[in-house]
């Protein structure tokens, strides 16, 4: 968590399995996980969403949107080859919830999306 100004990260609890989910109506996927960071300090949201903002939006290759959904601020950060984060951080808990998604993929037609490598 680079990204957030220091003093602000306290620890991450990250989802240890994601999961496959249907992204075109020929059966691609996707793969999506999810973490969560808690955050020290109290901080306006405008402090960490920025901050998150900013940093990505200094980097090549990201593109960066903000929304918001049901009053609450999101922060979509996107790459051309199709990752994507979404971002909300939830003062009343002080946590920074964090839903990642891999591009758009094709698996082999012998393939099911919970076969062992």
């Amino acid at each position: 968590m680079s990204a957030l100004p220091e003093g602000l990260f306290a620890d991450i609890d990250q989802m240890e399995k994601g999961s496959f989910l249907q992204c075109s109506p020929d059966g691609a996927q996707e793969w999506s996980g999810h973490l969560t960071a808690t955050i020290h300090s109290d901080p306006l949201p405008g402090a960490v969403m920025d901050a998150l903002a900013d940093y990505f939006s200094a980097k090549e290759g990201y593109a960066i949107r903000r929304r918001t959904h049901e009053g609450e601020s999101l922060l979509d950060i996107a790459t051309a080859s199709g990752f994507l984060l979404v971002l909300r951080y939830c003062d009343d808990r002080d946590e920074l919830s964090v839903d990642s998604f891999s591009a758009c993929l094709r698996m082999p037609d012998d393939t099911w999306p919970g076969s062992p490598c």
